[in-house]
Formats: structure tokens, C-alpha cells, sequence
């Protein structure tokens, strides 16, 4: 018995296996992610103002977003430094790695923010994590780890 039918049925599988991958890189992106609030949508608005200063290497602009008290480390597994530390060394870090968010994964506890990033250009830390705060209905960088 002949099977004339293989050639199609490859393709086939073959053309569902690359749609599969088009649709799964369009939603795995921080861009491309769909907030299930008000709130998500606040905090998705904030990381991506703060990819794109970072990417840009606006200091300043970057700098706007960052609680007054905001702690972060420098390296990986690296010491807590304060804000001032922090916005000092941002030019030769926004310059070593641009910034490439996946889709987040976010727990909110009163005006919190507990954001889980993948970080998809860094393959040294794969992965960030943020504490927001919102006061006056303003998403601001409290951590970053």
C-alpha cells in the first residue's frame, strides 16, 4: 500500500510547528503581555518605561522612576546598595547588558508590587526581580534584585 500522502503531512506538521513558535514569541514578551487589572496594567506600564530608559541609557529618566529609599545589588548574588549607589553605577550597567523582559509574573500585597522578570538577554541572570510601591497612585522601583 502507497502512502503518496507523507510529503503532505510533513509539511503540514512542519507548518503547524513554525506557527506554533511565531505565536509563542509574539506572547513572550513583556510588550506583548496582557494585564488581568488595572493594576497589572500600572505595573507593565512602569517596567516598560523602565526597559526602554535602560535600553536608551537615560540615566535620569531611569533614575525618575526609583523610590526615593530604593535598594538594589550590582552583581549577581552581589551586597544591597541604596539608591545613590545605584543611579552612580547605571552607565557602565545599562552599557554592559541591554534589557529584554519576557512576560512577568506579578503578586500584589497592599501597595506592593512583587514582579517575577525573565530577562531573556542575559543568560549570566536570567531572571529579575522587582518590589514596586505605589503611593499617589504612581508604580515607583523600590528593589531590584
Amino acid at each position: 500500500m502507497k502512502t503518496e500522502c507523507k510529503p503532505k503531512f510533513f509539511f503540514a506538521v512542519f507548518a503547524l510547528a513554525i506557527l506554533f513558535l511565531l505565536v509563542a514569541a509574539c506572547a513572550t514578551s513583556l510588550e506583548n503581555y496582557r494585564p488581568h487589572s488595572a493594576e497589572e496594567a500600572g505595573v507593565r506600564n512602569l517596567l516598560l518605561r523602565a526597559e526602554d530608559a535602560w535600553n536608551r541609557q537615560d540615566v535620569p529618566g531611569f533614575a525618575a522612576l526609583l523610590e526615593k529609599h530604593a535598594t538594589f545589588t550590582l552583581e549577581k548574588d552581589g551586597p544591597v546598595v541604596d539608591r545613590d549607589t545605584f543611579v552612580q553605577a547605571l552607565p557602565q550597567k545599562m552599557k554592559k547588558v541591554p534589557w529584554n523582559f519576557g512576560p512577568p509574573r506579578i503578586k500584589f500585597r497592599g501597595r506592593k508590587a512583587f514582579v517575577y522578570l525573565p530577562l531573556k538577554s542575559d543568560p549570566e541572570k536570567p531572571v529579575l526581580f522587582f518590589t514596586l510601591r505605589r503611593r499617589d497612585n504612581r508604580w515607583r522601583i523600590l528593589a531590584i534584585r
